[in-house]
């Protein structure tokens, strides 16, 4: 668009400015043709495009055999337990040690 001062007439004003559009659809069109040979010259011609999503062959409700390997395993494992006179010394304790963080805080 040349510069200085600013046309009074509408209709030029509007062709100017229709021509700076279509310049600049010219340009984005040559950077999206570029855009498209990157993108087709990254996969293999007669390769298909990799697929996005849940692969092929498992259901949805199946869970993979991974999983259910782990909980199996974590059901194996015993849980100690602690009697009720140790969780009111471990609380007791904890408590402490908070009062004198506290403390030393200021």
């Amino acid at each position: 668009m040349p510069r200085g001062r600013p046309s009074s007439d509408p209709v030029k004003l509007l062709r100017l400015a229709l021509a700076a559009i279509d310049t600049q659809i010219a340009e984005l069109q040559e950077k999206r043709a570029q855009l498209a040979a990157v993108v087709a010259g990254s996969r293999a011609p007669g390769r298909p495009a990799r697929r996005v999503g849940r692969p092929p062959g498992r259901p949805p409700g199946r869970p993979a055999a991974r999983l259910i390997k782990v909980k199996a395993a974590q059901k194996a494992i015993k849980r100690r337990k602690v009697s009720a006179a140790t969780r009111r010394r471990l609380s007791e304790a904890a408590k402490q040690r908070w009062a004198r963080e506290r403390i030393a805080r200021g």
